[in-house]
């Protein structure tokens, strides 16, 4: 797991941090709905409950994921994608479901990923920073 934070300025003035986080998980489903919106789910073992934890900070941000296997040469870029469940069981096993619309996705690169095989996962997120001062009534 290796998580890099390097803050940035917007355009609009504000500080963000671009949020790294690399993973191991398996791939748990995909689906398409008729409002071409995409579901994507991945298991994570429990010893890797701590970077999935290091994902909470990006509820709420659009996330790119990328994947890399070992029967394919280059790393894959799956899209934009947010959270949208999160749950932990009481082994500490993790599933967590991404979900995007269509346009934001890669969904040739996510169909490779179905099978039984290990996916080293790299997700990054600009997440906008907190404005220090006091902003009283």
């Amino acid at each position: 797991m290796k998580n890099t934070n390097n803050i940035k300025n917007k355009k609009n003035g504000g500080a963000f941090v671009e949020y790294k986080i690399k993973s191991v998980a398996m791939y748990n489903g995909h689906s398409i709905k008729t409002n071409k919106m995409i579901d994507l789910g991945f298991k994570f073992a429990a010893d890797e409950l701590q970077n999935c934890l290091k994902l909470i900070p990006c509820f709420n941000s659009n996330i790119e994921i990328y994947a890399k296997m070992s029967n394919i040469q280059n790393t894959l870029k799956l899209g934009t994608l947010m959270i949208k469940d999160y749950k932990i069981d009481k082994d500490a096993n993790t599933t967590i479901k991404f979900h995007s619309q269509i346009d934001f996705v890669e969904i040739n690169n996510i169909s490779k990923l179905v099978g039984d095989e290990l996916i080293k996962l790299m997700f990054k997120a600009d997440l906008e920073l907190e404005e220090d001062g006091n902003e009283s009534n």
